[in-house]
């Protein structure tokens, strides 16, 4: 087995049953391969959990370019990014977010993701209000960072929902109301 299927394999079991959840022995019984084996590629659980940390945010990216090429306006792009973060931490198992902070490393690349994503809501604020879609002369550095922070968590989609719409122009909220957000929420939280 190589590296990057003990990486694909590893990832459910973080997800399913926590850091603390889960020894090494157990990954390798699951796996079927030998604790050697998986030594050979990794030095230490904190090693692959980093390393499944960035095969997830690798598959994140990719999802988020698919969104940035289908969609048709900024404010879209936006919606559809928060969706897709969100589902993604709704997947992981409540342990895992407790036993992180066991993790410097893997704490310091929570730390850059988050900054990339805070980036990533600021730049689709920016084209949202050039797009005449969200209202101007607002501070949307300090917004980019609130939204990305109540996007991370799970318990805030409403107020998520109602800030943008209270950012939104009239030509947002129709954007908004056709993406119909409280809906996908809905769908989002029953996978």
């Amino acid at each position: 087995m190589v590296r990057e299927d003990i990486i694909r394999k590893t990832a459910p079991l973080f997800a399913e049953y926590g850091i603390k959840g889960i020894c090494m022995n157990e990954i390798v019984a699951e796996l079927r391969i030998s604790k050697r084996t998986l030594y050979e590629q990794f030095e230490s659980k904190e090693e692959l959990l980093l390393e499944v940390f960035s095969y997830e945010t690798l598959r994140l990216g990719e999802d988020i370019e698919k969104i940035e090429r289908e969609a048709s306006s900024a404010l879209e792009i936006l919606v559809k990014i928060s969706l897709s973060v969100s589902r993604l931490i709704s997947s992981l198992c409540p342990a895992l977010h407790k036993d992180i902070k066991h993790y410097p490393g893997i704490l310091e690349f929570g730390e850059t993701c988050l900054e990339q994503f805070e980036q990533k809501c600021l730049n689709c604020f920016m084209a949202a209000v050039k797009e005449s879609d969200l209202e101007p002369r607002l501070n949307y550095e300090y917004i980019a960072a609130l939204y990305a922070e109540q996007v991370l968590d799970m318990k805030r989609h409403t107020v998520t929902n109602m800030l943008l719409r209270g950012l939104a122009t009239d030509n947002g909220r129709e954007i908004l109301d056709r993406l119909d957000i409280n809906k996908q929420e809905i769908t989002n939280k029953n996978n």
